[in-house]
């Protein structure tokens, strides 16, 4: 399953009023975490200087722990979901009908996924002898 991890400071009123200024510096570092590590920035670095900026907000989060409540909830924002789901709702139907077999209906399932979600993002490579020059 995925998932989705949220980050949200608590509000100042549930913290202790004898260290205002540690909390202000621990929300504006905060924020400064955040803008490094967002899509538009996370983009332009490797992958293992994203993994460590990743880190780092991760680290960041665990030594603060008292200022922030973390939520583990589903990804359901899938980009492909909208696009995939018709054809799996057709094939039901098709199957219900008896148009389609249940056997070939998941056989075809099969080939719509890899179709739509995986094809569209693998690269070929085809590699052709050059005519030889007489």
């Amino acid at each position: 399953m995925t998932g989705t991890a949220v980050v949200i400071p608590y509000s100042l009123h549930h913290h202790s009023i004898h260290k205002p200024d540690l909390r202000v510096e621990i929300i504006e570092e905060w924020k400064k975490i955040l803008k490094n590590i967002s899509w538009e920035n996370i983009i332009k670095h490797n992958i293992d200087e994203a993994k460590e900026l990743i880190d780092g907000l991760i680290d960041f989060i665990k030594i603060h722990k008292e200022h922030f409540s973390v939520e583990i909830r589903p990804g359901s924002e899938d980009p492909i979901e909208k696009h995939l789901k018709p054809h799996y709702t057709l094939l039901n139907k098709l199957v219900h009908e008896k148009v389609i077999s249940p056997r070939n209906a998941v056989k075809l399932a099969e080939h719509v996924y890899l179709y739509d979600s995986v094809l569209p993002h693998l690269s070929e490579m085809i590699v052709k002898l050059k005519k030889r020059r007489v």
